[in-house]
């Protein structure tokens, strides 16, 4: 939004818009990653009083700013986070799903189908590797 004039009055409204949208929807995406976290480290539920959820709120924003501001360029962040994300969802999970739901109750066929499916994570993970080298190294641009 930043090579619009300042006094395109369209291009404001979209600025405008775009800040109503990360004001009302980060609280809630905040959330989710807050309790995902606490999930991960299996915090205890006995132990989720107002308090402690305010002081690790408190914790991670604060993680997450240090981490905001000491970013420069956002094409790394987002290539990166493209060349890792996008391999895990399009070539490890799914295969993952098919591995942990055939379980020991596999069918030939199954059994068949999953040395090309793991074939198939092992090639996702190697693309991923190179992708999210070269986007810390810069050379993919």
């Amino acid at each position: 939004m930043n090579n619009y004039a300042t006094t395109d009055t369209l291009a404001t409204a979209c600025r405008l818009g775009i800040i109503i949208a990360i004001l009302f929807t980060y609280p809630i995406v905040f959330v989710g990653v807050r309790d995902g976290i606490l999930d991960l480290v299996r915090f205890p539920e006995a132990s989720k009083t107002a308090l402690n959820l305010n002081m690790i709120s408190t914790l991670v924003l604060t993680i997450l700013t240090v981490l905001a501001a000491s970013f420069t360029d956002l094409g790394i962040v987002l290539s990166f986070g493209g060349a890792t994300l996008a391999t895990a969802v399009i070539y490890i999970f799914p295969v993952l799903m098919f591995w942990f739901a055939i379980g020991s109750e596999a069918t030939v066929q199954q059994k068949k189908e999953l040395p090309l499916a793991l074939a198939l994570m092992t090639f996702g993970t190697v693309i991923g590797a190179i992708g999210a080298t070269l986007a810390v190294t810069g050379k993919g641009e």
